[in-house]
Protein backbone atom coordinates (compact mmCIF):
# COMPACT_ATOMS: atom_id res chain seq x y z
CA UNK A 1 0.00 0.00 0.00
CA UNK A 2 1.58 3.43 -1.40
CA UNK A 3 1.49 6.89 0.39
CA UNK A 4 2.48 10.02 0.12
CA UNK A 5 4.34 11.38 2.31
CA UNK A 6 5.47 15.06 2.97
CA UNK A 7 8.24 16.80 5.46
CA UNK A 8 6.40 19.70 7.58
CA UNK A 9 8.04 21.97 10.04
CA UNK A 10 5.48 20.35 12.35
CA UNK A 11 6.47 16.57 11.60
CA UNK A 12 6.10 14.29 8.68
CA UNK A 13 2.93 13.70 7.05
CA UNK A 14 0.99 11.04 4.85
CA UNK A 15 -1.71 10.60 2.41
CA UNK A 16 -3.83 7.85 0.88
CA UNK A 17 -5.23 7.72 -2.43
CA UNK A 18 -7.79 5.44 -4.26
CA UNK A 19 -10.03 4.89 -7.29
CA UNK A 20 -13.55 5.36 -7.06
CA UNK A 21 -16.33 5.22 -10.02
CA UNK A 22 -13.33 5.85 -12.53
CA UNK A 23 -11.82 9.15 -10.07
CA UNK A 24 -8.91 8.94 -7.98
CA UNK A 25 -9.80 10.12 -4.57
CA UNK A 26 -7.36 11.33 -2.28
CA UNK A 27 -7.58 11.44 1.30
CA UNK A 28 -6.54 14.28 3.74
CA UNK A 29 -3.16 14.58 5.60
CA UNK A 30 -2.83 12.67 8.51
CA UNK A 31 0.18 12.68 11.25
CA UNK A 32 0.32 9.08 11.31
CA UNK A 33 0.67 6.41 8.56
CA UNK A 34 -1.73 3.96 9.90
CA UNK A 35 -4.74 6.83 10.03
CA UNK A 36 -4.21 7.20 6.41
CA UNK A 37 -3.76 3.18 5.65
CA UNK A 38 -7.35 3.11 7.96
CA UNK A 39 -8.84 5.78 5.42
CA UNK A 40 -8.05 3.87 2.62
CA UNK A 41 -9.70 0.79 4.28
CA UNK A 42 -12.72 2.23 4.76
CA UNK A 43 -12.88 3.58 1.57
CA UNK A 44 -12.22 0.52 -0.13
CA UNK A 45 -14.69 -0.99 2.06
CA UNK A 46 -17.55 1.43 1.46
CA UNK A 47 -16.34 0.97 -2.66
CA UNK A 48 -16.94 -2.89 -1.97
CA UNK A 49 -20.50 -2.24 -0.11
CA UNK A 50 -21.82 -0.18 -2.65
CA UNK A 51 -21.20 -2.67 -5.45
CA UNK A 52 -22.44 -5.15 -3.11
CA UNK A 53 -25.95 -3.04 -2.01
CA UNK A 54 -26.21 -1.62 -5.60
CA UNK A 55 -26.62 2.15 -4.69
CA UNK A 56 -24.19 4.41 -2.92
CA UNK A 57 -23.67 4.56 0.95
CA UNK A 58 -25.21 7.92 2.29
CA UNK A 59 -22.17 9.41 3.83
CA UNK A 60 -21.79 12.68 2.59
CA UNK A 61 -24.27 14.18 5.37
CA UNK A 62 -22.78 16.99 7.97
CA UNK A 63 -22.76 15.26 11.53
CA UNK A 64 -25.62 17.85 13.05
CA UNK A 65 -27.84 17.09 10.06
CA UNK A 66 -26.41 12.85 11.61
CA UNK A 67 -27.47 14.33 14.66
CA UNK A 68 -31.03 15.76 14.32
CA UNK A 69 -32.05 12.35 12.57
CA UNK A 70 -30.88 10.36 15.51
CA UNK A 71 -32.83 13.22 18.37
CA UNK A 72 -36.07 12.24 16.05
CA UNK A 73 -35.28 8.39 15.93
CA UNK A 74 -35.45 8.29 19.87
CA UNK A 75 -39.47 10.12 20.20
CA UNK A 76 -41.08 8.46 22.53
CA UNK A 77 -38.39 8.38 25.30
CA UNK A 78 -39.11 10.44 28.60
CA UNK A 79 -39.05 14.22 27.67
CA UNK A 80 -36.09 14.59 30.81
CA UNK A 81 -34.42 11.32 28.78
CA UNK A 82 -34.95 13.70 25.32
CA UNK A 83 -33.86 16.97 26.86
CA UNK A 84 -30.82 15.83 28.38
CA UNK A 85 -29.36 14.55 25.06
CA UNK A 86 -30.30 17.74 23.12
CA UNK A 87 -28.44 19.63 26.06
CA UNK A 88 -25.24 17.37 25.15
CA UNK A 89 -25.48 18.06 21.67
CA UNK A 90 -25.44 21.76 21.83
CA UNK A 91 -23.55 22.10 24.55
CA UNK A 92 -20.99 19.46 23.74
CA UNK A 93 -21.23 17.64 20.92
CA UNK A 94 -22.33 19.61 17.96
CA UNK A 95 -20.05 22.57 18.24
CA UNK A 96 -16.97 20.07 17.85
CA UNK A 97 -18.28 18.53 14.72
CA UNK A 98 -20.72 20.81 13.17
CA UNK A 99 -20.32 20.80 9.27
CA UNK A 100 -17.56 17.96 8.75
CA UNK A 101 -19.43 15.38 6.99
CA UNK A 102 -19.44 11.95 8.94
CA UNK A 103 -17.35 10.18 6.66
CA UNK A 104 -14.82 12.23 7.48
CA UNK A 105 -15.18 11.45 11.40
CA UNK A 106 -12.24 9.43 12.70
CA UNK A 107 -11.91 7.62 16.20
CA UNK A 108 -9.16 10.36 16.62
CA UNK A 109 -11.15 13.23 16.50
CA UNK A 110 -13.64 10.97 19.15
CA UNK A 111 -11.17 10.82 21.26
CA UNK A 112 -10.19 14.49 21.18
CA UNK A 113 -14.00 15.82 21.97
CA UNK A 114 -13.83 13.38 24.61
CA UNK A 115 -10.63 14.78 25.95
CA UNK A 116 -12.13 18.79 25.38
CA UNK A 117 -14.65 17.75 27.39
CA UNK A 118 -13.15 16.23 30.26
CA UNK A 119 -10.78 19.82 30.45
CA UNK A 120 -14.00 21.30 30.92
CA UNK A 121 -13.79 19.69 34.23
CA UNK A 122 -17.13 17.59 34.57
CA UNK A 123 -17.65 14.93 36.48
CA UNK A 124 -17.23 10.90 35.22
CA UNK A 125 -20.81 10.80 34.84
CA UNK A 126 -21.71 13.67 32.73
CA UNK A 127 -18.55 12.97 30.43
CA UNK A 128 -19.54 9.11 29.88
CA UNK A 129 -23.25 10.28 28.79
CA UNK A 130 -21.48 12.49 26.51
CA UNK A 131 -19.60 9.18 24.95
CA UNK A 132 -23.11 7.43 25.22
CA UNK A 133 -24.52 10.05 23.19
CA UNK A 134 -21.59 10.44 20.61
CA UNK A 135 -21.64 6.43 20.05
CA UNK A 136 -25.53 6.20 19.84
CA UNK A 137 -25.54 8.77 16.65
CA UNK A 138 -22.87 6.61 14.84
CA UNK A 139 -24.39 3.28 15.68
CA UNK A 140 -27.23 4.99 14.49
CA UNK A 141 -25.55 5.90 11.11
CA UNK A 142 -24.49 2.19 10.72
CA UNK A 143 -27.46 1.24 11.82
CA UNK A 144 -29.02 2.80 8.62
CA UNK A 145 -26.51 2.34 6.18
CA UNK A 146 -24.87 5.72 6.50
CA UNK A 147 -21.50 4.18 7.34
CA UNK A 148 -19.67 1.03 7.08
CA UNK A 149 -18.37 1.25 10.90
CA UNK A 150 -18.54 3.94 13.75
CA UNK A 151 -15.52 5.74 14.75
CA UNK A 152 -16.58 6.08 18.06
CA UNK A 153 -16.94 2.04 18.57
CA UNK A 154 -13.18 2.58 20.04
CA UNK A 155 -13.44 4.98 22.61
CA UNK A 156 -13.48 4.02 26.18
CA UNK A 157 -16.05 5.36 28.88
CA UNK A 158 -13.76 6.66 31.65
CA UNK A 159 -14.03 4.12 34.92
CA UNK A 160 -16.21 5.11 37.88
CA UNK A 161 -13.85 4.74 40.98
CA UNK A 162 -15.23 2.71 43.74
CA UNK A 163 -17.63 4.77 46.09
CA UNK A 164 -18.09 3.76 49.40
CA UNK A 165 -22.00 3.28 49.28
CA UNK A 166 -23.43 6.30 52.00
CA UNK A 167 -26.59 4.88 53.72
CA UNK A 168 -28.50 4.74 57.01
CA UNK A 169 -28.26 1.62 59.62
CA UNK A 170 -31.17 0.52 61.18
CA UNK A 171 -31.03 2.64 64.15
CA UNK A 172 -30.57 5.88 61.99
CA UNK A 173 -33.23 5.38 60.14
CA UNK A 174 -35.48 4.48 63.59
CA UNK A 175 -34.14 7.53 64.85
CA UNK A 176 -34.79 9.56 61.91
CA UNK A 177 -38.77 8.20 61.38
CA UNK A 178 -39.25 8.87 65.35
CA UNK A 179 -38.32 12.30 65.02
CA UNK A 180 -40.31 13.25 62.36
CA UNK A 181 -43.56 11.51 62.57
CA UNK A 182 -45.53 14.62 62.88
CA UNK A 183 -43.98 16.31 59.51
CA UNK A 184 -46.12 16.70 56.48
CA UNK A 185 -43.74 14.70 54.61
CA UNK A 186 -43.38 11.84 57.34
CA UNK A 187 -45.09 9.38 54.44
CA UNK A 188 -43.16 9.54 51.71
CA UNK A 189 -40.27 9.02 54.10
CA UNK A 190 -41.21 5.69 55.21
CA UNK A 191 -42.62 4.85 51.99
CA UNK A 192 -39.02 5.52 50.33
CA UNK A 193 -36.96 3.55 52.79
CA UNK A 194 -39.80 0.72 52.84
CA UNK A 195 -39.74 0.25 48.64
CA UNK A 196 -36.73 1.42 47.45
CA UNK A 197 -38.58 3.95 44.78
CA UNK A 198 -36.57 6.85 42.99
CA UNK A 199 -37.80 10.34 44.13
CA UNK A 200 -39.68 11.12 40.70
CA UNK A 201 -41.26 8.09 41.63
CA UNK A 202 -42.70 9.29 44.52
CA UNK A 203 -43.37 12.31 43.60
CA UNK A 204 -45.44 10.79 40.69
CA UNK A 205 -47.17 7.99 42.32
CA UNK A 206 -51.13 8.13 42.01
CA UNK A 207 -53.45 6.29 44.02
CA UNK A 208 -54.55 4.18 40.57
CA UNK A 209 -51.00 2.67 41.17
CA UNK A 210 -51.67 1.71 44.89
CA UNK A 211 -53.00 -2.05 45.48
CA UNK A 212 -54.15 -2.15 48.90
CA UNK A 213 -55.74 -5.48 48.36
CA UNK A 214 -52.94 -7.27 46.93
CA UNK A 215 -50.23 -4.99 48.78
CA UNK A 216 -48.90 -3.91 45.61
CA UNK A 217 -47.44 -0.43 43.89
CA UNK A 218 -47.22 -0.37 40.23
CA UNK A 219 -44.41 2.41 39.87
CA UNK A 220 -45.00 3.48 35.74
CA UNK A 221 -44.85 6.94 35.97
CA UNK A 222 -42.22 9.53 36.84
CA UNK A 223 -42.32 13.43 38.04
CA UNK A 224 -39.40 15.81 37.56
CA UNK A 225 -38.67 19.50 36.91
CA UNK A 226 -40.36 18.84 33.29
CA UNK A 227 -43.57 17.53 34.80
CA UNK A 228 -45.52 14.27 35.40
CA UNK A 229 -44.71 11.58 32.38
CA UNK A 230 -46.57 8.51 31.67
CA UNK A 231 -42.96 6.58 31.53
CA UNK A 232 -40.50 5.39 34.38
CA UNK A 233 -36.53 5.90 34.00
CA UNK A 234 -36.08 2.73 32.89
CA UNK A 235 -39.00 3.07 29.94
CA UNK A 236 -40.89 -0.51 32.09
CA UNK A 237 -43.60 -0.76 34.79
CA UNK A 238 -42.93 -2.99 37.67
CA UNK A 239 -45.28 -4.08 41.02
CA UNK A 240 -43.28 -3.11 44.20
CA UNK A 241 -44.36 -4.93 47.67
CA UNK A 242 -45.69 -2.81 50.64
CA UNK A 243 -44.95 -4.49 53.76
CA UNK A 244 -47.63 -3.85 56.54
CA UNK A 245 -46.00 -0.50 57.81
CA UNK A 246 -46.36 1.02 54.01
CA UNK A 247 -49.23 -0.63 54.02
CA UNK A 248 -50.77 1.01 57.02
CA UNK A 249 -49.18 4.31 56.62
CA UNK A 250 -50.68 5.06 52.55
CA UNK A 251 -54.03 3.59 53.82
CA UNK A 252 -54.33 6.44 56.84
CA UNK A 253 -53.01 8.96 54.15
CA UNK A 254 -55.58 7.65 51.93
CA UNK A 255 -58.23 8.67 54.02
CA UNK A 256 -56.97 12.22 54.55
CA UNK A 257 -55.73 13.13 51.65
CA UNK A 258 -56.54 16.25 49.93
CA UNK A 259 -56.03 14.71 46.28
CA UNK A 260 -57.89 12.48 44.59
CA UNK A 261 -54.79 12.14 42.33
CA UNK A 262 -51.51 12.19 43.84
CA UNK A 263 -50.58 10.21 46.91
CA UNK A 264 -48.17 12.64 48.20
CA UNK A 265 -48.75 16.91 48.01
CA UNK A 266 -47.78 19.80 49.67
CA UNK A 267 -49.96 20.75 52.47
CA UNK A 268 -52.04 22.89 49.73
CA UNK A 269 -52.91 19.40 48.19
CA UNK A 270 -50.54 20.38 44.75
CA UNK A 271 -48.16 17.92 43.83
CA UNK A 272 -44.81 17.94 45.68
CA UNK A 273 -41.80 19.83 44.49
CA UNK A 274 -39.56 17.84 42.85
CA UNK A 275 -36.61 19.89 43.22
CA UNK A 276 -37.68 21.31 47.05
CA UNK A 277 -37.89 17.95 48.25
CA UNK A 278 -34.25 16.78 47.97
CA UNK A 279 -32.42 20.11 48.50
CA UNK A 280 -34.72 21.77 51.06
CA UNK A 281 -37.65 19.45 52.66
CA UNK A 282 -35.56 16.36 53.13
CA UNK A 283 -32.51 18.62 54.83
CA UNK A 284 -34.62 20.28 57.32
CA UNK A 285 -36.45 16.35 58.58
CA UNK A 286 -32.81 15.67 58.44
CA UNK A 287 -31.80 18.32 61.17
CA UNK A 288 -34.81 18.36 63.09
CA UNK A 289 -33.68 14.15 63.83
CA UNK A 290 -30.11 14.90 64.33
CA UNK A 291 -28.80 12.24 62.34
CA UNK A 292 -25.89 12.00 59.64
CA UNK A 293 -26.77 13.70 56.53
CA UNK A 294 -27.19 11.89 52.96
CA UNK A 295 -29.35 12.79 49.79
CA UNK A 296 -32.59 11.57 49.50
CA UNK A 297 -31.03 9.11 46.82
CA UNK A 298 -29.45 7.63 49.32
CA UNK A 299 -32.82 6.10 51.08
CA UNK A 300 -33.16 4.36 47.89
CA UNK A 301 -29.91 2.90 48.21
CA UNK A 302 -30.71 2.38 52.59
CA UNK A 303 -33.32 0.06 51.54
CA UNK A 304 -31.19 -2.43 49.14
CA UNK A 305 -28.82 -2.18 51.42
CA UNK A 306 -31.32 -3.02 54.32
CA UNK A 307 -33.08 -5.46 51.64
CA UNK A 308 -29.77 -7.68 51.48
CA UNK A 309 -28.61 -7.03 55.04
CA UNK A 310 -31.34 -9.05 56.03
CA UNK A 311 -31.34 -12.02 54.13
CA UNK A 312 -32.65 -11.02 50.25
CA UNK A 313 -31.37 -11.98 47.34
CA UNK A 314 -29.99 -9.58 44.30
CA UNK A 315 -32.46 -10.94 41.86
CA UNK A 316 -35.35 -9.88 43.11
CA UNK A 317 -34.03 -6.83 44.91
CA UNK A 318 -32.62 -6.03 41.34
CA UNK A 319 -36.65 -6.38 39.79
CA UNK A 320 -37.75 -4.14 43.08
CA UNK A 321 -35.46 -1.25 42.08
CA UNK A 322 -36.24 -1.62 38.83
CA UNK A 323 -32.69 -2.21 37.26
CA UNK A 324 -32.30 -3.09 33.60
CA UNK A 325 -29.79 -5.21 34.36
CA UNK A 326 -28.94 -7.67 37.54
CA UNK A 327 -25.29 -6.74 37.06
CA UNK A 328 -25.83 -3.42 37.80
CA UNK A 329 -27.61 -4.14 41.25
CA UNK A 330 -24.88 -6.87 42.08
CA UNK A 331 -22.45 -4.16 41.09
CA UNK A 332 -23.89 -1.48 43.45
CA UNK A 333 -24.77 -3.83 46.45
CA UNK A 334 -21.49 -5.96 46.74
CA UNK A 335 -20.28 -4.06 49.77
CA UNK A 336 -22.26 -4.87 52.75
CA UNK A 337 -22.01 -4.38 56.11
CA UNK A 338 -19.45 -6.19 58.14
CA UNK A 339 -22.14 -7.91 60.56
CA UNK A 340 -23.94 -9.19 57.21
CA UNK A 341 -20.76 -10.61 55.68
CA UNK A 342 -19.97 -11.92 59.12
CA UNK A 343 -23.39 -14.42 59.20
CA UNK A 344 -23.10 -15.84 56.30
CA UNK A 345 -19.80 -16.83 56.80
CA UNK A 346 -21.44 -19.99 58.47
CA UNK A 347 -23.71 -20.54 54.99
CA UNK A 348 -20.59 -22.45 54.07
CA UNK A 349 -18.82 -25.08 56.26
CA UNK A 350 -16.74 -27.82 55.40
CA UNK A 351 -14.93 -29.74 57.66
CA UNK A 352 -12.74 -33.11 58.35
CA UNK A 353 -13.40 -35.39 60.82
CA UNK A 354 -11.71 -34.65 64.17
CA UNK A 355 -10.60 -38.01 65.75
CA UNK A 356 -9.07 -38.71 62.17
CA UNK A 357 -7.20 -35.45 61.69
CA UNK A 358 -5.56 -36.63 65.54
CA UNK A 359 -4.92 -39.68 64.47
CA UNK A 360 -3.13 -38.53 61.33
CA UNK A 361 -1.12 -36.01 63.17
CA UNK A 362 0.19 -38.63 65.78
CA UNK A 363 1.19 -40.67 63.02
CA UNK A 364 3.19 -37.42 61.48
CA UNK A 365 4.93 -36.84 64.83
CA UNK A 366 5.94 -40.55 65.33
CA UNK A 367 7.40 -40.69 61.73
Amino acid sequence: MKFEEIERKDGTRYRSSYRRHGKQLKSPYFRRKTDAKSWKIQKLAESDREKALGRIIANEIPFAELSELWIISKEGRAPSSLKTYQDILRIHITPFFRDIKIKDIRTHDCNKLKKKVMDKGLSIERVNAVIKVLKGIFKFAVDNENLLFSPAKKVDNLRRPIRKLDYWKPGEVKQFLDANQADHYFPIYLTAVNTGLRKGELCGLLWDCVDFENGFITVRRNYSRLGLAETTKGGKSRQVPMNEATRDCLMALRNKSQSMKFVFTRPDGEPVDYEHLGHRIFLKAIKRAKVRRIKFHNLRVTFGCSFVSGGGSIFPLSKILGHCDVKITATIYAELSPDYLKSVSEFVNFSANKDLCETQELRVISN
